[in-house]
Parts: structure tokens; C-alpha cells; sequence
């Protein structure tokens, strides 16, 4: 899959493959975007998929300029959630019920978390590893104001179900 800007809207092409356009979303968000130059520069790289292998080089030259410019690359790995659905689908399917544990990842979704680690190692930021929406709204908050909003961000959580 591939980040492409049409006019101002940033649209998915290409696909087929176990690999993600990692590297063209990247520059997509980098590059195209008219970013403010009093803004904090934020990219948050959300996927399941690593970026493809010949691809990676220049993934980590690009998010490494780009913290050279003051800007942050976090990412967000959002293979355990497939991994639980999966599981969750043929477990239903064999036994006619939920599933009360999990089997550990697959090697393939393992390699996401490892090369997620690494961009955002690159990019000056921080990886996640979610699976819930909930979950993954809160990460890129907290990836946008920063870790120290961590506990705001839970006690309003908490404070609005309440």
C-alpha cells in the first residue's frame, strides 16, 4: 500500500503484498504536507506492515533528517490486535466459543514490532504496540504532548466515563 497526496487528500494505492509503502507514506507526511514552521512536527506511522526490505534504508535516512529538523516519527504497531482477531475467528469457528488466552505472536508480526522500533528509534520518538482503539487513540496523544501527558490523559479518561 502506498500514501499518495491528490490534491490535499493523502490517498492509498498499490497493495498485494506482505510489505507496506512505508517509505512513500513517509515521505508523503514529510515532504507534501505544508507543516508550520512554528509547529511541533509530529509524524505518527500507524501499521501492521513492515516497509519493504530495499525500502528501509532510506525509511530510517528520511525520519533521521527529518529529527534533524526538529521533527519527531513515532510509531504505532497494531499487529497484536490482528493477531487476537485472527485467533479469535478460528478459535469461534472450531469450538463455538471465545478464547480465554492467546498463543504469542507470529514471527512475521513480531519483525513489524522490530522494524517500527527502529524508525522511531531513528525518528527521536517512541514505539507502541496496541491493540484497542481506545488504546491507540490515547498512544498518539500522548505521542503528540508527550509522555509527561500520560497520567492527564488517564485521569481524564477515567474522569469522563465517570
Amino acid at each position: 500500500l502506498q500514501g499518495l497526496i491528490v490534491g490535499r487528500a493523502l490517498r492509498a494505492a498499490g497493495g498485494g503484498d506482505w510489505e507496506d509503502g512505508v517509505k512513500e507514506g513517509l515521505e508523503s507526511a514529510i515532504g507534501s504536507l505544508a507543516w508550520n514552521p512554528k509547529a511541533k512536527k509530529v509524524v505518527i506511522l500507524v501499521g501492521s506492515s513492515p516497509p519493504h526490505p530495499e525500502d528501509m534504508p532510506a525509511v530510517l535516512s528520511l525520519v533521521s533528517n527529518f529529527k534533524a529538523g526538529g521533527g519527531v516519527v513515532s510509531t504505532i504497531d497494531i499487529t497484536q490486535r490482528l493477531h487476537e482477531e485472527h485467533h479469535r475467528f478460528v478459535y469461534r469457528s472450531i469450538h463455538g466459543k471465545e478464547p480465554t488466552e492467546f498463543p504469542p505472536r507470529p514471527d512475521h508480526f513480531l519483525q513489524v514490532s522490530a522494524v517500527f522500533g527502529e524508525i522511531a528509534r531513528a525518528g527521536g520518538g517512541e514505539m507502541a504496540g496496541i491493540g484497542f482503539e481506545e488504546a491507540l487513540a490515547e498512544q498518539i496523544l500522548v505521542f503528540t504532548f508527550g509522555s509527561r501527558w500520560k497520567k492527564d490523559l488517564k485521569s481524564f479518561r477515567v474522569g469522563s466515563k465517570g
